[in-house]
């Protein structure tokens, strides 16, 4: 009985480690049209929150259009609509192009800011500047 304790409580301490090591994995998008700053996503993988704040009233370029309080699967979902479809025929090519080993649409927005040429939808990342806009994504 005090051995299952003692191994409980060291359960307990590398938990409580693990999650102080954890506890913020928040992230910060912006979600773009061209140059304009649509709205602001902010969510954690860990917990498998989202928060939107939408800039604009237009929901043609709003990342959830109506919907004020996504859940993870609308944040999802969206990540999949900005890049390239999973059923591809040249998949695998693609993906080495941007050095990513797997379709993750998440990995492949860091690649590539998730830039739509058919939307001018991309996204721009917390601590950016603006040598980063519309402009950088444009050309390709």
């Amino acid at each position: 009985m005090i051995m299952i304790t003692l191994i409980m409580r060291m359960m307990i301490q590398q938990l409580s480690l693990y999650k102080r090591m954890v506890v913020n994995m928040k992230e910060l998008w912006y979600y773009m049209y061209k140059n304009t700053t649509c709205a602001k996503i902010i969510f954690d993988r860990r917990t498998e929150e989202v928060n939107v704040e939408n800039y604009i009233d237009n929901i043609l370029f709003l990342p959830f259009g109506v919907n004020k309080n996504p859940t993870w699967h609308d944040f999802e979902l969206l990540m999949e609509d900005m890049v390239i479809p999973k059923t591809r025929g040249n998949l695998r090519e693609c993906l080495e192009l941007i050095n990513v080993d797997h379709w993750d649409p998440y990995l492949i927005i860091k690649k590539t800011h998730g830039f739509m040429r058919a939307t001018k939808t991309w996204v721009k990342f917390e601590n950016e500047g603006d040598d980063v806009s519309y402009e950088t994504f444009r050309k390709y």
